[in-house]
Parts: C-alpha cells; sequence; structure tokens
C-alpha cells in the first residue's frame, strides 16, 4: 500500500473505506470510495493526501535576541506605574 507525504500509512485508511464500502455500498460510503471505484487506487491515494489534515507543527517561542532589551522595557514599565 502507499504511504502518505507525512509518513502516514493510506492502508489503515484504505480499510476503513474499504469497510464502508461493504457494509453501505460504494455510494454509501462517501466521496472517497467513488473516487476509488471511478478512477482506481492511485487517484484515491492522491485525493487523500491533498485532503488529509497535515500533523501539527511545532510552536516555537520566540527568545528575545537581546535580553537586556526586555529588561529594561519591564523597568520602565514598572517605573512608569509607581
Amino acid at each position: 500500500m502507499p504511504r502518505g507525504a507525512a509518513g502516514e500509512d493510506l492502508a489503515a485508511h484504505y480499510e476503513v473505506l474499504r469497510h464502508l464500502a461493504l457494509s453501505r455500498g460504494v455510494p454509501g460510503a462517501g466521496l472517497g470510495a467513488a473516487l476509488l471505484a471511478a478512477k482506481g487506487m492511485p487517484a484515491w491515494a492522491r485525493g487523500w493526501r491533498a485532503c488529509a489534515p497535515s500533523a501539527p507543527r511545532r510552536a516555537v517561542a520566540a527568545m528575545p535576541s537581546q535580553p537586556a532589551e526586555i529588561v529594561g522595557v519591564l523597568a520602565a514599565m514598572a517605573l512608569a506605574c509607581a
């Protein structure tokens, strides 16, 4: 079975689609089953990759380039409130 762009295993998604198509019929299994029936496995795999949610990216905290500047700003804020 083909693998997704992010290393995602398409075999599991295909098996879910296959189960739905066998239990509900192709029309009841949704657009993925219709695409698979009409255009074949390669088209379905491309469609899945195009529509599948991407893995969330790790947020990178922005580190100040000049910590002394931040200390100065915080000190100025504290003095303004005093």
